[in-house]
């Protein structure tokens, strides 16, 4: 981590020490790791640029701006949000949440009983509109979340009684009807509350009420704020002005078209603002006029998705930086074998995952049969061949709850270390399946009731990853002895036919893991049905899997696991949660909802005239410390041929 105030925007620029001619011998060069090799030099003289515009690409433009939503989420999505949307707290390299004081001077948990946090709001920090950052933004939030018509990520925030905002506004007092230890993983991506739309925030207190884009905030009578919800447990807040759950809350379109109706840019509380967006295809961001933060030396970005010819688009020089998740040997071969560029990989925060169907009907749905299967698959195996060529040293994934490269990650997956095939030939017959003819897993057919055991195993086959390790699983449950059928599809009908109809034995996703496990609650617990949203949709809970971007179809419910999520919660000391989600993690090794495979690479791809990029794949990307970047342009007149090594 570097030296000085780190935050995602406003890293104090460190002094760079820069060899014009070390800068300038990259022309020619690629390397496959941060460590830069000079083979071919051309002399010219660099100056820095202040003002420089940059194209960035990515796996897929997203298509919404709003952090909240359910789909859509990706690498790139973060690492947009990072620019325009402000929140309380950052995920920094290393997976370790920080106060962004940019956003918020402090963060403070003033009392226990009941759990009371207050948030002092940076008295500079402002919308790009000029209109200040306040309590009301906040409680907006709140609103949206546990009113939305559609189901988001709400764990923590339906543990809030209230909140409050002093007469000024910069003030916000937070109180939980119970602990809630994740509480510095809320209010991230926070939006204004001018772009709600117009009867969003209407309450009994007349506090959140947007009044839509353009409109100024609004205050209670005496300039105070006040909301609280009376559907949580507390009892112990009484509070006016309850959010009425009965009444659906939308957030913001944020599409194009929003986008289009403003005479001005997308209000924003980032360095930039959105001047241009054509969803899953281009976004413009340009700087914010109003930005109260160290100004990058980026003052427009123009962002691209890789497209489907990305062999092409990574050899040619379009673009200026490309952040990836979704790449294989071959791209980063393109990437290494041209001149002027560094690409960097390491382990990201997904992992790939082998979701079971737990429904009615699938031999899936029973434990053995799981944990058979689980024992067959050879995970060392598919490492060596999909991540290994790309990331040597890598191993197969052990904890549910982290990814391998992240701070809390214990690996609880022995057992499932090595193929186990005489285990799982017991637990098979165990189950009254034969193998036909008579002999030892792969020497026959399984066989139930005298029919073959089929399985079926999905993926997108847009996800190389998924794509190469779909292929090898499929042929090491061949090999044991199942018919396998394949289902590799793209993926809106991955996401949106075969995940909802149920209507595979096993699915390859990537989930996402991060610094705020209870986050995860969602895939493993399903939401109460007396909570206050289950009793605003009429008890019909669309679950939601990991961070909310995908549809958890499997329907695992253990009250084990469920108990003790809710015991990590409550410690407000991370030292003290992590042996309980420990225990989680073996908890669901032990019941097999899915069997995770391998962390997900990611890859950063720069050109050589820019300097102080890192690769960071557990917050928002490399932009993560943008303001330490130095872009170098040459200048005219100055160039000359010449030799380097």
């Amino acid at each position: 981590m570097r030296s000085g105030h780190l935050n995602r925007h406003g890293i104090a620029p460190s002094v760079v020490i820069l060899c014009l001619v070390m800068l300038l011998a990259a022309c020619g060069t690629a390397t496959h790791t941060s460590e830069r090799q000079d083979v071919t030099t051309t002399t010219v003289k660099l100056v820095k640029e202040s003002n420089a515009a940059m194209t960035v690409l990515v796996d897929s433009v997203p298509m919404t701006l709003d952090g909240h939503l359910q789909v859509g989420g990706n690498y790139a999505s973060k690492m947009i949000y990072s620019l325009i949307w402000p929140s309380p707290f950052v995920v920094m390299p290393g997976n370790v949440p920080q106060l962004d004081t940019l956003v918020v001077s402090s963060a403070v948990v003033t009392r226990l009983d009941p759990e009371t946090v207050v948030y002092t709001i940076n008295p500079s920090a402002v919308w790009s509109n000029g209109q200040p950052i306040t309590a009301e933004d906040f409680i907006q939030l709140w609103h949206s979340v546990i009113r939305s018509s559609g189901w988001r990520p709400d764990i923590g925030y339906r543990d809030i009684a209230s909140i409050s905002g002093d007469p000024g506004g910069k003030t916000v007092t937070v109180v939980f009807a119970k602990p809630y230890g994740g509480w510095s993983g809320l209010f991230d991506n926070l939006l204004p509350v001018d772009l709600y739309p117009p009867t969003a925030g209407a309450s009994q207190s007349g506090v959140g009420a947007g009044a839509g884009a353009g409109a100024g905030t609004s205050q209670t009578g005496s300039g105070a704020s006040t909301e609280s919800n009376p559907n949580t447990n507390a009892g112990q807040v009484s509070l006016p002005g309850a959010p009425d759950l009965s009444i659906s809350q939308e957030f913001p379109s944020l599409s194009s078209d929003l986008l289009a109706s403003q005479s001005h840019p997308l209000i924003s509380g980032g360095p930039f603002q959105v001047v241009e967006f054509i969803p899953g295809q281009k976004i413009v961001l340009d700087s914010n006029p109003h930005w109260w933060g160290p100004p990058p030396n980026v003052s427009k970005i123009i962002i691209e998705g890789l497209g489907s010819d990305a062999t092409s688009t990574l050899q040619s020089s379009s673009y200026d930086l490309a952040y990836l998740g979704n790449f294989d040997q071959n791209s980063l071969a393109q990437v290494t074998t041209q001149g002027n560029v560094t690409s960097m990989v390491k382990q990201g925060p997904e992992e790939m995952q082998m979701l079971f169907n737990l429904g009615s009907g699938q031999l899936t749905g029973s434990l053995p049969f799981r944990d058979g299967l689980a024992k067959i698959i050879n995970r060392p195996y598919l490492v060596s061949q999909v991540i290994d060529p790309i990331l040597p040293g890598s191993l197969p994934a052990g904890n549910y709850l982290y990814a391998n490269s992240q701070a809390g990650y214990v690996s609880d997956s022995t057992g499932y270390n090595h193929p186990h095939l005489k285990d799982a030939y017991s637990l098979f017959q165990a189950l009254g399946m034969k193998m036909t003819p008579l002999g030892l897993p792969g020497e026959g057919t399984w066989t139930l009731n005298g029919s073959p055991v089929v399985l079926s195993i999905a993926w997108n086959v847009n996800d190389p990853w998924a794509n190469q390790a779909g292929v090898l699983i499929a042929s090491q449950l061949y090999s044991a002895g199942f018919e396998v059928r394949t289902l590799p599809v793209t993926e809106p009908v991955f996401d949106n036919s075969i995940l909802p109809s149920g209507s595979y034995s096993m699915a390859l996703m990537p989930v996402e893991t991060g610094p705020f496990p209870s986050r995860m609650e969602g895939m493993y617990v399903p939401l109460s049905k007396s909570s206050p949203f289950a009793s605003s949709q009429g008890g019909t809970l669309p679950l939601v899997y990991g961070n909310g971007d995908r549809i958890d179809v499997n329907d695992f419910y253990d009250p084990a696991v469920s108990v003790l999520f809710s015991h990590a919660e409550i410690h407000m000391n991370p030292m003290r949660s992590a042996p309980v989600y420990q225990q989680v993690d073996m908890l669901l090794w032990h019941d097999m909802p899915a069997l995770p495979l391998f962390s997900i690479p990611v890859m950063t791809v720069y050109r050589n005239w820019i300097t102080g990029i890192s690769n960071d794949a557990d917050g928002p990307g490399p932009f993560f410390d943008l303001a330490e970047w130095q872009i170098f342009g040459v200048q005219p007149g100055k160039i000359t041929a010449g030799k380097h090594s």
